[in-house]
């Protein structure tokens, strides 16, 4: 944290409270009814289709598929 004051030319004092009120700043914008309305959209909107068991399996399958053959020993 030293270094970060003399960068910021402040006191360790000054740098301790700047980043405490950088956290505050920061919980206020994720508090902020625009993100809570837009993580609510995202939830609101689900997935485009259901996944199946049957759907992961297939992913699981061809991305496990598309690893080995970049993964190849010559």
């Amino acid at each position: 944290m030293q270094r970060e004051a003399v960068a910021n030319f402040r006191s360790l004092s000054q740098e301790a409270m700047a980043r405490i009120q950088r956290t505050f700043d920061l919980e206020d914008r994720l508090n902020a009814p625009a993100v809570d309305r837009l993580i609510q959209e995202a939830a609101d909107s689900g997935p485009e289709e259901t996944l199946t068991r049957e759907r992961f399996d297939a992913a699981r399958r061809q991305a496990r598929a598309k690893y080995s053959s970049k993964n190849k020993v010559a």
